[in-house]
């Protein structure tokens, strides 16, 4: 049957990655992929993610470069007033 090869993740394996994605990992240690860790984005953005989620789901760059908006007490009282 079809086996899935499973990567062994370790630092510089995800450096190698991220270059290839074209982000930079910013922390100084790798451990597991469900720890958040630091990277910067293509546009330059400072991003937070999860290894595991950025891999798994192509959430490659920062919120901005991926088009999702992220709202703020602000944006959504502002878009509520009639």
């Amino acid at each position: 049957m079809g086996e899935t090869k499973r990567i062994k993740w370790n630092i510089e394996l995800v450096k190698e990655k991220c270059k290839e994605i074209g982000i930079k990992f910013l922390d100084e240690q790798y451990t597991t992929n469900r720890h958040k860790y630091n990277f910067k984005c293509k546009c330059g953005e400072i991003f937070s993610r999860q290894w595991g989620v950025l891999i798994r789901n192509k959430c490659y760059y920062c919120i901005k470069c991926l088009g999702i908006s992220q709202y703020t007490t602000e944006s959504v009282k502002k878009n509520m007033q009639y």
